[in-house]
């Protein structure tokens, strides 16, 4: 068994979940369970009272955009300002070379947004943040 990494956090039914195999959970190198803090996690939590430096902190607005929000551009262009910024700390601190947010309205009840984030190996991966409003839900995925 190993314990080297970060444990894997995989959105399961709205739910933020860590599987476990053995008494052991699944690991990962942190890519995905950074974006899923960087994005949902709360500004308030204990991270950010043992972080060291700025780019350490959460200080995503993202779930405030989407709380009580309707699908409109304004929602969109915030959200893409919101994960921008959640996310920047990946590239001041060399975890990725660049991140890219585009939005997109897909139905009157629900918006996504695209998170492009080119690794420093040059490798590349795009995300999808899906939010219905319908449901009163968001979810990360990667899509490459």
């Amino acid at each position: 068994m190993t314990y080297t990494g970060d444990v894997l956090l995989q959105l399961n039914n709205g739910e933020i979940d860590a599987e476990w195999a053995n008494g052991q959970p699944l690991m990962t190198d942190g890519f995905e369970t950074a974006l899923y803090l960087s994005i949902f996690g709360d500004r308030h939590t204990w991270q950010n009272l043992i972080a060291t430096t700025p780019d350490e902190r959460y200080v995503s607005r993202f779930p405030d955009v989407i709380a009580g929000a309707t699908v409109s551009e304004a929602t969109k262009k915030d959200g893409v300002e919101a994960l921008k910024t959640a996310l920047a700390w990946m590239v001041s601190t060399g975890a990725a070379g660049a991140v890219t947010v585009t939005g997109a309205i897909l139905s009157v009840y629900a918006i996504g947004w695209a998170i492009d984030i080119t690794r420093p190996d040059g490798t590349g991966s795009r995300y999808l943040v899906n939010w219905d409003k319908g449901a009163l839900t968001a979810d990360l995925r990667r899509v490459t």
